[in-house]
């Protein structure tokens, strides 16, 4: 499963950049497990906060907007995360891993995103007042 993710990430970037042949094995090694449990992290943190603590709390989260301001939020914080972990894994001298930075961050955006929308199509039928809210 692993491998299988980490290639996913692999040709998404070498399909939009170049990945430099010494760095290849930092990103296996190095970026793609560490951003991977992270990206999972926040965005399962991010739908139990929202489904059972918010929801409980507050009704007025039980709206579109809200949902929306939560999925916005989990995916900017995991495109984040992922950028912060990219670039600081190699050296600053090395400036080709800047573009590779910003795109893999765009990639964990982009996987925050569908990841909360799953999660949140799971989780909203175990809280009680996620019945009301759109996903």
């Amino acid at each position: 499963m692993r491998d299988f993710l980490i290639f996913i990430y692999e040709k998404f970037l070498r399909s939009v950049a170049q990945i430099p042949s010494n760095t290849v094995a930092t990103w296996r090694n190095d970026v793609f497990p560490l951003s991977l449990w992270l990206l999972l992290a926040i965005s399962i943190l991010t739908a139990i906060l929202f489904y059972f603590f918010y929801n409980r709390l507050y009704s007025s989260y039980n709206s579109v907007g809200s949902w929306f301001r939560t999925f916005l939020l989990n995916g900017f914080v995991t495109g984040i995360v992922a950028f912060i972990i990219a670039y600081s894994a190699f050296s600053k001298a090395f400036q080709p891993v800047l573009t590779l930075s910003l795109w893999y961050a765009v990639l964990n955006l982009l996987y925050g995103f569908l990841l909360f929308f799953v999660l949140s199509l799971i989780f909203k039928w175990f809280s009680t007042n996620g019945r009301k809210t759109p996903f």
